[in-house]
């Protein structure tokens, strides 16, 4: 799965990252500004519909993600559960309709 992100956030901010992984579990590189700082991702297919991500910088986990595409395939959902900077714990709940 390669992924390619390029966005604006809420504070005008932009953030841009890539990755490719092979959902297998293993760790492979995020090249740019990765996710909470991340500098890797692990990755499964743990169901059809479903990719569980554990997001690491420096070896040491920053937060995991649970993706599931909707049975009839048109909402994505990301949840990311991790701890921030500061070390208070934070749940981030997107959701995605396909257009």
């Amino acid at each position: 799965m390669k992924v390619s992100v390029n966005r604006v956030n809420g504070d005008g901010s932009t953030q841009e990252f890539e990755y490719t992984t092979n959902l297998d579990g293993k760790s492979y590189p995020i090249i740019g500004q990765g996710p909470y700082g991340a500098d890797s991702i692990a990755a499964n297919l743990t169901a059809p519909n479903t990719i569980e991500s554990t997001l690491s910088k420096d070896g040491k986990v920053v937060a995991t993600a649970t993706t599931v595409v909707s049975s009839n395939g048109k909402v994505l959902t990301i949840t990311t559960k991790g701890t921030d900077a500061h070390g208070k714990a934070f749940t981030n709940v997107g959701a995605y309709d396909k257009q």
